[in-house]
């Protein structure tokens, strides 16, 4: 994730698991996933925090609002998601990139 003043970018890469013919399992690389969503950020500059997208995804799929707030203090402590109800919140941990 890398926010910016007025726009949150997200990137990440997929991987897809394959079975060869052998039967031996594997996993490989799949195509990219990036995109950008208006926000508001109240840091001043630019500024990333990495972290497993499945685990934030997962988060955001359990809300039924259109607004989060995603809370932190910096690129090594947990992310806070918040929906805009305040009805609970989900803490994800960051990675080390």
């Amino acid at each position: 994730i890398r926010f910016d003043v007025n726009r949150l970018h997200l990137s990440y890469e997929t991987f897809v698991d394959v079975v060869l013919p052998s039967g031996t399992k594997t996993r490989e690389p799949g195509p990219p996933i990036s995109g950008h969503v208006p926000a508001s950020c109240g840091a001043q500059g630019d500024f990333a925090y990495a972290l497993n997208a499945a685990y934030l995804g997962d988060a955001l799929a359990a809300l039924t609002c259109e607004t989060v707030r995603l809370e932190f203090s910096d690129d090594k402590g947990p992310m806070k998601v918040t929906p805009d109800d305040r009805s609970g919140f989900t803490v994800i941990m960051p990675v080390r990139m």
